[in-house]
């Protein structure tokens, strides 16, 4: 009976972790707007697909050509369909990814040691970089879980020892096509390499039939290679934008060799940082010799092992660096943290006391996010983070009482998501906005400070109807003008 009442309550502090955790990575979002973090670009794919009708190849607010595939986009436009709900629609899909992370990551530790797919899920969910992108609009969490889910099944294949069956082969296929659709090519980097060293670690292994086939990779990048083809011939600057600009790019954006060279321990350091402690703790534990030993013996933590490195190597050789490219490792760091947890030594005192300094650790830190996320969405409202979002919806209102033709100067789409908050795709130049200006075709326009001079000395009659309250953001204020008399404030 204290057994189980030990179980329920200790059940009861993890099940308080997640949420807390949980609460906090959606706080941490406050006040949710799309002006940070590219978020904008994720959001337009899904807002020109329903609006516009560009199902296959998109564009980003500036009118350049989207750089991600439309997977996310898709899901978003789905979503919308259901809910009319663009912010539910734009958040939902990266939200629903990493329940599903959360979900496969405790699984797939369960069986590795007392508490360890607790200790996984709590490692996944509460560090810097899952926190910051739990409920963003980034295709980040999806590619995380397109990754994870085909890496999850080898281990599940690796420590039954048992042969795929078609069912299986074709539902890592999918996973797999799921990430380039999503994201492009990076995906493999990440389940390629691992099951290269796994298979040629463990090429004396009598068991055979563990690891899926060529046939499962070949499949879905030629699906993804016929999407890129009809890009390529039914948009002149998708080869450029995309294919040169996008894929290529990430081998040619660093400076010279030596740049290069300095910057390979970049992403192993970042982890330790921005996963802290799970990420030192996975360096702690795997520079314990009988750990070390006792965990590479097992074939399910040698192939978490290969696949964690694998991808960490080849990510690193890449020139080019950005923490959220890196995202995809961090389930399968937790996963192999609690494997190398399990693996201590019996006698030893963490593995008596794992339970109990778990269940403090996770107390301390959901604490301590929850505590980050609210003082960081109040220096957010104080400093009127938010006031783009209202000032967007008040100019559409406006335009809309008033029957105005309205139009938003490109420089101020080139860095906020005005055009999705005020739901309107017209972005024009100073050229076209002059001109439609001049014929009736445009009669309400908004511009950023920067513009605001010229604005209301080139369009005849113009004059400031709405200004934003953003006076204490980094960003800068935006202007709605109108010709005079008609919606104008002045």
């Amino acid at each position: 009976m204290p057994r189980a009442r030990g179980a329920n309550r200790r059940r009861g502090v993890i099940a308080g972790v997640i949420a807390g955790g949980l609460l906090s990575a959606a706080a941490s979002q406050l006040p949710w707007r799309l002006d940070h973090n590219d978020q904008a670009k994720q959001a337009f794919v899904s807002y020109e697909m329903v609006t516009a009708g560009q199902w296959w190849h998109q564009h980003s607010p500036d009118g350049e050509m989207a750089t991600k595939p439309p997977l996310c986009g898709w899901l978003s436009a789905l979503v919308y369909a259901v809910t009319r709900s663009w912010p539910i629609a734009w958040h939902l899909p990266s939200a629903a990814a990493g329940l599903a992370l959360l979900f496969l990551v405790r699984r797939a530790a369960a069986g590795m040691g007392d508490g360890a797919g607790e200790l996984a899920a709590i490692a996944f969910l509460l560090n810097h970089l899952t926190q910051r992108l739990f409920f963003m609009v980034r295709t980040d969490m999806v590619l995380a879980l397109t990754v994870f889910a085909p890496a999850a099944m080898v281990l599940a294949h690796v420590r039954a020892g048992r042969p795929w069956r078609v069912s299986e082969r074709v539902g890592y296929g999918l996973a797999l096509l799921a990430g380039l659709m999503a994201k492009g090519p990076v995906g493999y980097a990440f389940i390629v390499p691992g099951l290269l060293a796994f298979a040629w670690l463990r090429r004396r292994d009598p068991a055979r039939g563990q690891l899926p086939g060529w046939g499962e990779h070949v499949v879905p990048l030629v699906v993804f290679g016929a999407w890129v083809v009809g890009g390529c011939l039914w948009d002149n600057g998708f080869y450029r934008q995309v294919v040169r600009q996008e894929f290529g790019g990430r081998f040619t954006s660093m400076a010279g060799f030596r740049a290069w060279i300095a910057s390979l321990g970049h992403y192993a350091l970042y982890l330790l940082a921005r996963c802290f402690p799970w990420g030192l703790a996975l360096a702690g534990l795997l520079a314990w010799p009988s750990v070390r030993r006792a965990a590479l013996r097992r074939r399910e933590t040698l192939w978490l092992a290969c696949a964690f490195c694998g991808g960490l190597v080849v990510m690193s050789l890449i020139p080019s660096k950005r923490p959220d490219r890196i995202y995809p490792l961090v389930p399968l760091l937790s996963v192999l943290v609690a494997a190398l947890a399990g693996a201590v030594p019996a006698a030893h005192a963490l593995a008596r006391w794992r339970t109990r300094w778990l269940a403090v650790a996770a107390v301390a830190l959901a604490a301590g996010h929850v505590a980050y996320a609210a003082i960081k969405a109040g220096r957010d409202y104080g400093a009127r983070e938010h006031a783009l979002v209202n000032f967007g919806r008040q100019a559409r209102a406006r335009a809309n009482r008033a029957d105005l033709p309205l139009a938003i100067l490109k420089p101020v789409a080139l860095h906020t998501g005005m055009a999705l908050y005020a739901r309107d795709t017209r972005v024009v130049d100073a050229g076209q906005a002059a001109r439609e200006w001049a014929a009736g075709r445009t009669c309400a326009l908004i511009v950023g400070a920067s513009d605001l001079a010229w604005g209301q000395s080139a369009l005849e009659g113009a004059a400031v109807a709405l200004a934003s309250d953003n006076t204490n953001s980094s960003e800068e204020r935006h202007f709605l003008l109108t010709k005079r008399g008609l919606g104008s404030e002045r």
